[in-house]
């Protein structure tokens, strides 16, 4: 096991970054990639299936725009997150799973800020615990970095204030 040096640090660490030094960051990537894939192919179905469940609420709690939600749920983040989980299995995904996982916790955030914007303002705040959801699905259970991670999070508030009723 590595000790630190003298400046308090282990020596393949890169000081002020969320990486190693850039001889040990493609091992670890590559290990990382390889550990997590089945984690991430269960993230992405569990994502497809609360989002789709909760679909049912929608009757009982906005009736008359359930069909719009739906649209959004099923027409647009369903087919694309199954579209990712599809992708998963190639090998090419390796290269591109960051970028394309922080791609879809954006779509799945944005949808439900969406869903904010169409519901009226008594139901709205019921969508907004989704983002509570999707928060710490981005950030742990689909295994995104810290960076992709928090550039899909900040579109999402970008986009949330812009659109929640400011009240």
């Amino acid at each position: 096991m590595n000790q630190p040096t003298k400046e308090r640090r282990l020596p393949w660490s890169a000081p002020g970054r969320l990486r190693f030094s850039p001889d040990a960051e493609p091992a670890f990537a590559e290990y990382h990639f390889l550990r997590s894939l089945a984690f991430i192919r269960f993230a992405i179905t569990l994502a497809i299936v609360l989002y789709a469940a909760f679909g049912v609420l929608d009757l009982f709690i906005v009736p008359d725009v359930a069909r719009s939600i739906w649209i959004i749920r099923y027409a647009i983040f369903c087919p694309i997150a199954l579209g990712v989980l599809g992708l998963t299995f190639t090998h090419r995904f390796e290269l591109i799973a960051q970028p394309v996982l922080a791609a879809l916790a954006a779509v799945c955030g944005l949808g439900i800020v969406a869903m904010v914007a169409i519901a009226d303002s008594s139901a709205s705040a019921l969508y907004y615990a989704g983002l509570l959801l999707v928060i710490p699905w981005a950030y742990s259970v689909l295994r995104l970095r810290f960076l992709y991670a928090t550039v899909a999070a900040a579109r999402r508030s970008w986009w949330a204030t812009r659109w929640w009723p400011s009240g």
